[in-house]
C-alpha cells in the first residue's frame, strides 16, 4: 500500500509539472500584451483587464477602428472593468461587478458601453441587449503621442477619479464616484473602535485622514490628544508634526519630528527631510507682513 502511495503522488507530481511546462511552453508573447489597470477610490477597488494594441505606423481612428462601429476598447478578447462596490459613473449609477467595456466611437464623442456579457473575442458576441450602461463623452487630442494604447486613472480626489482611455493622439475619460458618506462612515466607525479598544494608532489613523483630505479637522485636534496621552510612537509623532506644520506651529513640528526620529532613527531620512522642510518655512515671510 505504501509503494502503490508513493507511486500515486509521483505520477501526480509529474503530470503537474507537464501541464506547468506546457503552460510555459505555449505562453506566447502576444502582439497586444495583457494589461490590468487597478485603482482604489475610497473604499472600491476598480479594475480594468484589457490588451493593449500598438500604433505601428497605422492609422487607428477612422481607419483601423471605424466611426459608428462597436469597438472592443482594447484587443483580442473583451475589456473589462470591474467595482468592488456600488458606484456611479458620470452620474449615473452601476452596480457593483464585472462588465464587459466597449467603445462606440465618432469623429467628435466616444460613447462607452457597459455590456453584461463578459464572454468571447473581439465584438462577436457583443449584442446591444445586454448592454447595462451607455454614456458618451467628448473625445481630446492626446497630450502626446500613446503608441500602446493603455487606460490611466486621472483626476483622483477620495470619493473620485476619471478614467481615461488614449491611443494614438486621441483620448476620452470619463468620471466614477463612489459612495461619499460611506467613507465618512468607515472614519466614524474607526474612531468609535478606536474609544472603545483605546487604540492610539486607530486615532492617529483617523487624524492622518482629515490632514489628507482637509476634512473634519476641528473634531480631529481631541483624537490626536487623545492618541498622543495614550503613546508616543513614531507615527502618531509624525502625524502631530504634520499637524503643526499644517497651522503654521513649526518648531513645534520640528520638536515633534525630533521625537520621532528618537524612537524610529532608521526613519532618520523622512524625518531630517521634513525638519529641513519646516525651517524653510519658518523663514519665509508672514503673509501680509514686510
Amino acid at each position: 500500500m505504501k509503494k502503490a502511495h508513493l507511486t500515486l503522488l509521483l505520477g501526480l507530481f509529474l503530470m503537474l509539472n507537464a501541464v506547468a511546462q506546457n503552460e510555459e511552453a505555449t505562453n506566447l508573447n502576444e502582439a497586444s500584451p495583457l494589461a490590468k489597470t487597478f485603482q482604489t477610490i475610497g473604499l472600491t477597488d476598480i479594475e480594468v483587464v484589457y490588451s493593449r494594441p500598438s500604433v505601428k505606423g497605422r492609422n487607428i481612428w477612422g481607419a483601423l477602428v471605424p466611426d459608428g462601429e462597436i469597438w472592443r476598447a482594447g484587443a483580442n478578447n473583451i475589456t473589462s472593468i470591474s467595482f468592488s462596490t456600488d458606484v456611479t459613473i458620470e452620474g449615473k449609477p452601476m452596480q457593483a461587478g464585472t462588465y464587459g467595456l466597449f467603445v462606440l466611437p465618432e469623429k467628435d464623442k466616444w460613447t462607452f458601453v457597459f455590456n453584461s456579457n463578459l464572454r468571447g473575442f473581439g465584438t462577436f458576441f457583443y449584442s446591444d441587449a445586454t448592454d447595462v450602461l451607455r454614456l458618451t463623452v467628448p473625445v481630446k487630442k492626446a497630450t502626446t503621442m500613446v503608441e500602446s494604447l493603455q487606460y490611466t486613472f486621472d483626476e483622483l480626489t477620495f470619493d473620485s477619479g476619471d478614467l481615461t482611455l488614449a491611443w494614438e493622439n486621441l483620448q476620452a475619460s470619463f468620471k466614477i464616484k463612489v459612495n461619499k458618506e460611506q467613507i465618512i462612515q468607515k472614519v466614524f466607525d474607526l474612531v468609535a473602535l478606536a474609544e472603545k479598544e483605546k487604540k492610539s494608532d486607530y486615532y492617529d489613523m483617523c487624524v492622518r485622514w482629515t490632514l489628507d483630505h482637509n476634512m473634519f479637522r476641528d473634531l480631529a485636534a481631541p483624537w490626536l490628544e487623545t492618541s498622543l496621552s495614550m503613546t508616543e510612537t513614531f507615527s502618531n509623532q509624525f502625524t502631530a508634526a504634520r499637524w503643526n506644520g499644517s497651522i503654521g506651529k513649526y518648531d513645534e513640528a520640528i520638536a515633534y519630528l525630533k521625537k520621532a526620529e528618537k524612537l524610529a532613527p532608521q526613519n532618520a531620512p523622512v524625518t531630517q527631510a521634513f525638519i529641513k522642510r519646516f525651517e524653510k518655512e519658518k523663514m519665509k515671510p508672514a503673509k501680509g507682513k514686510m
